[in-house]
């Protein structure tokens, strides 16, 4: 019976607090081999002896028989019983700090064992020559065959795949030469080497971590080594991952439960305190990722959409966009529509009459909206759909003919025009004639994935802004536009189906100062 701290002997004393480095301790903390350790009544010195598995008294407080006063087995002298010698009280040490009398193997997954079934016993049974190369080496054994369970099969798969491509090449003569073979067992072992080594790691940075929430929370914290001493012993219980198919969904269970109880056991804490130690480094750990990850997939959505490729056009991070090509497309109907009609349509709905573009082009792929919200105020958007051209052409036209007096943009889906019944031949080639302008998403007044703005200009070019700098391109355009007696474009989400931008007249009142 030794102090778990200093290695002083605990016998003959009424305190529970070590002579030699005063760390306290309490008897139910120790195992004995039981009916070898008596315990000797503070007032007469009456032996009793603990008879359950533990070396426990059953029951603990009771009358003594001699004095008849009430003791209880914290408060008893204890000493080895008469005849008895010290060493033959022990229990037994974990089985790994007795690999070399035992053998490697059989001290090595006997502890593997203690860690899944009874981690408490382990902490008990642990005593203060345990150094920490004994326990960061078992732990290191232990992960290497946690991971092994994953890398062998892996490796052997590779094998085969790498057989079958050889013998079937065309001109082989013979298998898989000694140098691939090599080459796989020798990128395996690295993988594995540096696999184990981030673990190891990430178990020091979890009991550093874990130390650190134990002396907030508790008052009486054992050194740190004793936290890592729990968690390199717990790591045995990840072994289980190894099982086929279910292993690594209740392998790292396994560890941090045996954890939990090992630091309760080592630090005389609370279930709560030990849980909330051991457990909030791991959710850490997992919060950050997922937020590293969230923040990567919403800064690539943000900044390409949807749509991952495209056939044409630059965009974010040099990657081509649909938006870029689809306004491209909207901006040569416009002209090939000018080109035939003498002027610019008067409302995008034209081109579909003119069968330039299908009622699909005004929805961008790298959106949400659909056709049924394009909803002008007489007329639908997915009713153009299906009709016979007649029809389609004379409601179209019927449409047209309500438009307000003086509008100059009108959108149509993701999209807005801004120079309806303009004859693109009189206009300066940098005025803006279509703009890739997303319908906000429910609730929000923008977009917030669109990071680029498209614009189509009267020369059929596309240029692509950042929303960043598109307030001073936007003044930019608005110039240019003065320039060419076109009215100046108002803020962009004032532009909707029901809502055209209509000129009040030429005079200046209608241009910002």
């Amino acid at each position: 019976m030794q102090c778990k701290r200093c290695g002083y002997r605990l016998w003959n004393l009424r305190s529970r607090q070590c002579p030699e480095c005063g760390d306290s301790f309490h008897i139910r903390d120790f195992e004995f081999v039981p009916g070898v350790v008596a315990y000797c009544c503070p007032h007469c010195d009456q032996p009793y002896y603990g008879m359950d598995a533990r070396g426990h008294l059953v029951p603990s407080a009771f009358t003594c028989v001699k004095c008849n006063n009430a003791v209880d087995m914290e408060s008893m002298v204890l000493r080895p019983a008469e005849g008895i010698d010290e060493t033959q009280t022990e229990v037994g040490e974990i089985p790994w700090l007795k690999r070399r009398e035992n053998g490697w193997w059989r001290s090595f997954f006997r502890t593997i064992r203690m860690a899944m079934i009874e981690p408490s016993t382990v902490m008990r049974r642990a005593i203060p020559a345990d150094e920490g190369r004994a326990y960061w080496n078992f732990s290191a054994w232990s992960l290497t065959l946690t991971c092994s369970g994953a890398f062998i099969p892996l490796m052997i798969f590779q094998g085969i795949m790498i057989y079958f491509l050889a013998a079937s090449a065309p001109g082989r003569a013979g298998g898989v030469s000694g140098s691939i073979i090599a080459g796989i067992l020798i990128g395996g072992l690295v993988g594995l080497a540096i696999v184990v080594l981030i673990l190891l790691l990430g178990v020091l940075l979890w009991g550093l971590v874990t130390q650190m929430i134990l002396r907030m929370t508790h008052r009486e914290v054992a050194p740190i080594q004793r936290t890592y001493r729990a968690l390199c012993y717990s790591s045995g219980a990840m072994t289980s991952s190894i099982v086929p198919c279910v292993g690594i969904y209740f392998g790292w269970i396994w560890w941090v439960v045996s954890a939990i109880l090992m630091i309760k056991q080592t630090h005389r804490t609370t279930g709560a305190r030990a849980t909330l130690a051991v457990l909030s480094p791991p959710l850490m750990s997992l919060m950050t990722v997922g937020g590293l990850y969230a923040y990567f997939v919403y800064t690539v959505m943000s900044g390409m959409g949807p749509a991952m490729m495209a056939p044409a056009g630059p965009g974010p991070f040099g990657i081509a966009t649909y938006a870029h090509s689809e306004t491209q497309s909207l901006v040569i109907a416009c002209l090939d529509y000018a080109a035939l009609n003498g002027a610019l349509p008067k409302h995008p709905v034209e081109l579909i009459q003119d069968d330039l573009v299908v009622e699909s082009a005004f929805v961008s792929s790298e959106t949400l909206t659909t056709i049924d919200q394009i909803r002008w105020n007489r007329l639908r958007l997915s009713d153009l759909m299906d009709l016979a051209l007649e029809v389609k052409a004379k409601k179209i036209e019927a449409f047209v003919a309500s438009l307000p007096q003086g509008a100059y943009a009108h959108r149509a889906g993701d999209f807005i025009f801004t120079c309806p019944g303009a004859d693109p031949t009189t206009l300066s080639p940098d005025v803006w004639l279509v703009i890739f302008s997303p319908m906000p998403m429910p609730g929000q007044a923008a977009n917030p994935f669109q990071r680029t703005i498209y614009v189509g200009c009267a020369d059929g070019s596309v240029v692509a802004i950042p929303t960043g700098s598109f307030q001073n391109s936007l003044q930019g355009q608005q110039a240019v536009r003065k320039r060419n007696n076109l009215p100046p474009l108002p803020k962009l989400t004032s532009i909707t189906h029901a809502n055209p931008a209509v000129s009040t007249g030429a005079d200046k009142d209608d241009w910002p100062d």
